[in-house]
């Protein structure tokens, strides 16, 4: 009942209300630009490990720089590819093109619940979809039924499908933090951190079937690229020397104690940092994709004038036609 009631926006308030602010091309320009430093991070981070591994023996760098190389591309550009490559909700409308962005929407509705019910039968002790949904989504593909779809894909995402996304963060989180704790290398702590956080985002994306905006995107990579230059920092800080120098007198009779605990404390606080933001990331990331799905769903019941509509539509009509012909000219 309460859906009946549900008001229905206008194209206008839709786009005053959700509407992203900027360019699609400003978008994409700085997703190009964060998911590059990224890259130029970790791969500094690899140069330096190498040239260290050649200072002690030219074959040892020549196998560092061999593994480094797949490292990179398995860590780094395997994870930016599959991120980038998948499909992603057309929320960002005008006049134009609402009812193409709507049928876009209808599309991916119908290929994600495909794709669900795919993984579901083919993938052994599959536990990110329950049975219950997955045949509702089965009996509404098979129906045509584009409302079941989307009612099916709401339960499942709501539930679990987050209840699995939270589990893959915790799992990223206690990966990076342990890892980070035990490197002792701030270099190393940077590569770690970009390739946790990078097959994370691919993890949760794929987990979801669709991608956040560029827009979306371009701050996840911001974070990703802040959270490198933290861990680089952290690995500077030497937080556990200082605080082993101010506990007690009694460590200065001890200089070897003092350095252990030093050294024990600068890990665990380094890890601990890193966890958090990587938990961080992780639900940044979910809190995207929700409401780039809860918006399409806005979308499928915005109101359309469909006279200005399709005198908006001529008129783009028209004027790429004179743009064509003016170059035609020239």
């Amino acid at each position: 009942m309460k859906n009946n009631e549900k008001k229905k926006l206008t194209l206008e308030e839709y786009e005053r209300t959700y509407n992203e602010k900027g360019s699609a091309k400003t978008a994409k320009a700085f997703l190009t630009i964060f998911a590059a430093s990224i890259g130029l991070v970790i791969f500094t981070c690899l140069l330096v490990l190498v040239l260290k591994a050649f200072d002690v023996h030219l074959y040892f760098g020549i196998a560092s720089g061999t593994v480094a190389l797949i490292l990179f591309i398995l860590l780094y550009i395997v994870p930016l590819v599959k991120i980038t490559r998948l499909e992603q909700f057309k929320v960002r409308v005008n006049r134009g093109d609402v009812h193409e962005s709507i049928r876009h929407n209808r599309k991916m509705r119908k290929h994600l619940a495909e794709k669900i019910v795919e993984v579901h039968e083919n993938v052994e002790e599959c536990l990110w979809y329950d049975d219950v949904n997955v045949e509702v989504l089965k009996g509404a593909l098979i129906a045509n039924d584009n409302e079941l779809i989307k009612d099916a894909l709401t339960k499942l995402y709501s539930k679990p499908i987050k209840k699995a996304s939270h589990e893959m963060i915790v799992r990223a989180a206690l990966k990076c933090g342990g890892l980070t704790a035990l490197s002792q290398d701030n270099k190393i702590d940077t590569a770690i951190v970009i390739a946790i956080n990078m097959t994370l985002i691919k993890d949760i994306v794929y987990l979801y079937g669709f991608r956040p905006s560029d827009t979306k995107m371009a701050k996840i990579f911001m974070t990703v690229l802040r959270n490198s230059l933290v861990a680089y920092g952290a690995g500077n800080a030497k937080i556990g020397a200082g605080i082993a120098s101010t506990v007690s007198g009694a460590f200065q009779s001890i200089p070897i104690l003092g350095n252990l605990i030093g050294t024990v404390v600068d890990s665990t606080v380094n890890g601990l940092i890193n966890g958090i933001l990587t938990v961080t990331l992780g639900f940044e990331a979910i809190r995207y994709l929700d409401k780039e799905y809860k918006l399409q769903d806005v979308l499928d019941g915005v109101v359309v004038d469909e006279g200005q509509a399709g005198f908006d539509a001529a008129a783009k009509e028209v004027k790429a036609g004179l743009t064509k012909l003016n170059e035609k000219k020239a």
